[in-house]
């Protein structure tokens, strides 16, 4: 069991120094690096979120560096009840399978069950989704055949959200299982479908919705099938946001995801703010061998956005902290909104990390200060989320803001009446509960409605655009990384709810 990993690991090294620029005799690692993306006004900032996302994508496929794991470094904690969950779930999977094949199927249905809540409250670290789908598939075959096969198209269509390989093996599963799985893959593209409007607190973390990268917060997807669905926000400096939405057919919900400060998360963004504002105004320097030592990196690559969306200016760092500072600059302007954009930042990233000094790679490009319906139906639902409810607060030395998010009015899509927003307490990890509309007025287990009387009595501070974290002083953060001029509870909890409208 252990030659495996043992054989991936020395392979693996040996690939990164044959791939690295200018091997070292005698080198043992590749250098070690971290990469940061931040973005100068709204557009930049939204887009700078991707092109973090990428950046980190591309390293490892390069062979010359090896990833900093910047989490475990912002956030060290040992027995994570959450990691040890989905340890707890695959473990609860292979049993129930073997249970399953034996025909034994209510032991099988127990472990499954218990399996997929152990998914879900550790959904924030699960890496790979093929564990959550095996057992999503297990589970609605047992459902079958005990006869309960409304139940197990549900499992079923669940299973259809995740990426991977989804055809039922006809050895493992008889024909009547494969019919109802057939039926509920249907229904799932064919069936109803909602709107919904995340958004995280604070803004611009990635989202991931059932498994599948999807953006930076705030975020809109049309179109989601009505039902559960999985959701991962990720932001460096915060602990991972796992947990279940629903979406309701024909209307638009807001939903907003408050994460939880990493343990590190003052002094890392500390760093990355004087990173950041360095950064943006000139070039990396001393800020960036600071955050290069606290994250015991050998390299740093910074990427800096500004401009608009046919007009967007990436200027990309690779800075070498061993030693002597060193530092290789490119820089290239872009149209955001152009079909081959994605290939293009990857092309442009690629020359970031070669190291070679640039000549002036721009490209010309018309503004003409366009935006597409979905990012602006998120940015008008975080406007009317944020907009009127903060209050300004301290969050210790770094100065950051502080925001108490409150009950907001929303629009549903639907009926057009007005509803109003509460903050769920968790019942179990992340797991959040919903209620319809009829339900709105009811004590809910629990629960508490925010409102005037929670907000005690700091001054107001009424912000109008969704991107006002960006515009501070001469820098605007918006990458995963994020600026950290944050959005919290003015109570100063560091518990990770999720704030949803009640339909």
């Amino acid at each position: 069991m252990r030659t495996v990993p043992f054989t991936t690991s020395v392979l693996t090294i040996a690939l990164s120094l044959l791939l690295a620029p200018g091997p070292v005799a005698g080198q043992d690692d590749a250098p070690s690096i971290a990469g940061f993306a931040t973005g100068r006004g709204k557009e930049a900032a939204k887009i700078a979120v991707d092109v973090q996302r990428t950046l980190r994508e591309l390293i490892p496929t390069t062979g010359a560096f090896e990833m900093v794991d910047l989490h475990s470094l912002v956030h060290p904690v040992s027995n994570n009840p959450k990691q040890e969950a989905i340890a707890e779930a695959m473990n609860l999977v292979d049993q129930g399978k073997s249970a399953y094949e034996q025909l034994d199927l209510e032991v099988a249905q127990k472990y499954f069950s218990t399996a997929l809540k152990k998914f879900e409250f550790g959904y924030a670290y699960l890496e790979k989704q093929a564990p959550m789908l095996e057992c999503l598939m297990y589970l609605g075959a047992t459902w079958v055949l005990v006869g309960e096969p409304e139940k197990a198209t549900k499992a079923f269509i669940r299973a259809q959200d995740l990426p991977g390989r989804k055809v039922l093996d006809p050895n493992l599963f008889p024909p009547n299982i494969q019919e109802v799985f057939t039926a509920a893959a249907n229904a799932s593209e064919s069936g109803p479908q909602g709107n919904v409007t995340l958004i995280t607190v604070p803004l611009s973390a990635e989202i991931h919705v059932n498994g599948a990268y999807r953006g930076g917060s705030p975020l809109n997807i049309e179109g989601l099938r009505a039902g559960m669905h999985m959701v991962k926000s990720v932001k460096d400096g915060y602990q991972p946001w796992g947990g279940k939405i629903k979406s309701v057919a024909g209307k638009k919900r807001n939903l907003k995801i408050k994460m939880k400060k990493a343990a590190k998360h003052r002094i890392f963004a500390k760093h990355f703010m004087q990173m950041a504002a360095e950064s943006q105004k000139d070039k990396p320097g001393e800020a960036a061998m600071s955050m290069s030592r606290f994250l015991k990196a050998d390299r740093l690559a910074i990427i800096t956005l500004s401009g608009s969306k046919s007009a967007i200016t990436l200027n990309g760092h690779l800075c070498d902290t061993e030693g002597d500072f060193r530092l290789t600059s490119q820089q290239v302007v872009l149209d955001a909104t152009g079909p081959d954009f994605n290939d293009q930042v990857k092309e442009f990233l690629r020359k970031v990390l070669s190291g070679d000094q640039a000549t002036d790679t721009s490209v010309a490009s018309t503004d003409t200060g366009t935006t597409s319906a979905a990012e602006d139906e998120g940015a008008k639902a975080a406007a009317a989320l944020l907009a009127g409810s903060g209050e300004s607060g301290e969050e210790g030395s770094e100065g950051m803001v502080g925001l108490d998010l409150g009950a907001e009015g929303t629009t549903d899509s639907a009926s057009g009446t007005d509803t109003k927003t509460q903050e769920l307490a968790k019942a179990s990890g992340d797991d959040v509960k919903t209620a319809e509309a009829d339900e709105a007025k009811k004590t809910v287990e629990g629960t508490k409605p925010i409102g005037p009387s929670d907000k005690g009595d700091q001054g107001m501070v009424i912000y109008k655009e969704w991107w006002f974290w960006t515009a501070i002083g001469v820098v605007a953060a918006g990458a995963a990384t994020g600026t950290y001029f944050l959005v919290s509870s003015s109570g100063g909890s560091s518990s990770g709810d999720l704030v949803l409208n009640i339909h």
